[in-house]
């Protein structure tokens, strides 16, 4: 997978979370769970970033 379809997956994911964390109808404790795991998605993206531009850098 390259590196543009990666950074869209991840987006989509967190959106798909954040998403998820403001409906009503599901159950609380899932919402309370959704919102932290959108947000380590993008940690997760963006260490992701870091770490192929530090090799690109330093490779």
């Amino acid at each position: 997978m390259d590196d543009g379809r990666f950074f869209a997956f991840v987006a989509l994911l967190a959106i798909l979370f954040w998403l998820l964390a403001g409906q009503r109808g599901i159950d609380p404790r899932l919402r309370r769970w959704v919102l932290p795991a959108a947000y380590g998605v993008l940690g997760a993206g963006l260490l992701y970033a870091l770490f192929q531009t530090v090799r690109y850098v330093l490779g």
